[in-house]
């Protein structure tokens, strides 16, 4: 059950099957009401919505201080993931001719290394690349 809002409200769009590039926003409401309109406060998304209390309903919580550093953190976190994929993603590009080149490395580097533990990761990047 989504909270009774008021004009000036903080919330977060948790989901929504109307707005999906909405989800996960910090939004003001701009008015109340049944189905309140609400605009986004980091002009991410412009102009206004309405957030659905009835069938389709929105899923949205208020965004207290401590709701609002909890999502600023939930977005860190993808944040921090996403460079960390798109960085292994440039180097691959930039020091490997294809993909092959990159997971012939890999395998080269683990085939260096002695025991079970090296050769179960041999198989795992193998899995991981589909090659088996």
């Amino acid at each position: 059950m989504n909270p009774t809002v008021r004009k000036g409200d903080l919330v977060i769009l948790k989901e929504s099957r109307n707005h999906k590039g909405w989800e996960g926003l910090l939004l003001e409401i701009v008015s109340g009401g049944q189905n309140p309109l609400a605009r986004d406060i980091n002009g991410v998304r412009q102009g206004n919505i309405n957030l659905y209390n009835s069938h389709p309903a929105d899923v949205y919580i208020l965004a207290d201080r401590t709701a609002q550093a909890k999502f600023v953190q939930v977005e860190i976190k993808k944040t921090k993931a996403r460079l960390k994929s798109l960085q292994k993603d440039l180097d691959i590009l930039v020091n490997f001719d294809s993909e092959e080149d990159y997971i012939a490395h890999k395998i080269d580097k683990l085939m260096k290394a002695k025991g079970v533990k090296a050769i179960a990761e041999i198989l795992r990047e193998l899995k991981r690349t589909n090659f088996i």
